[in-house]
């Protein structure tokens, strides 16, 4: 019994060091074309133009960017969108043709692979 409740504290100090590492990580850099199916559940960071922008009657923004050679989707659900405002990013900045940079996690759907923001601080306007 004594050997198991050495154990605990243990425990308990490996999932508070996880908790940190996993708050603190840095998400990869890259460009577009290094992401696929096998990025998918990291937290990546990328720049792109936006080339498409399709907006949907729930209040949701996909856009789709690209580096030139490659293209990834990036959906804003309309929750993200009402903080993003917050923030002094409208749907109506979202311009095709402007740069921006994206920090988020990368998912599939419907075959397409896409990157997730989660905070406001995720999207930027470069240009």
């Amino acid at each position: 019994m004594k050997n198991y409740l050495l154990l605990v504290p243990f425990s308990i100090a490996g999932l508070i060091s996880l908790f940190f590492i996993a708050k603190t990580s840095i998400p990869q850099r890259g460009s577009l074309s290094e992401i696929d199916s096998s990025s998918i559940g990291k937290t990546v960071s990328v720049t792109g133009k936006i080339i498409s922008k399709k907006v949907h009657s729930a209040g949701h923004v996909f856009l789709t960017i690209s580096d030139g050679d490659s293209r990834v989707t990036v959906p804003l659900f309309s929750g993200y969108l009402k903080n993003l405002e917050k923030e002094g990013i409208t749907q109506y900045n979202l311009k095709i043709g402007r740069e921006i940079s994206v920090i988020g996690t990368v998912q599939e759907y419907q075959g397409t692979i896409e990157i997730i923001p989660k905070k406001t601080s995720d999207i930027k306007i470069l240009s």
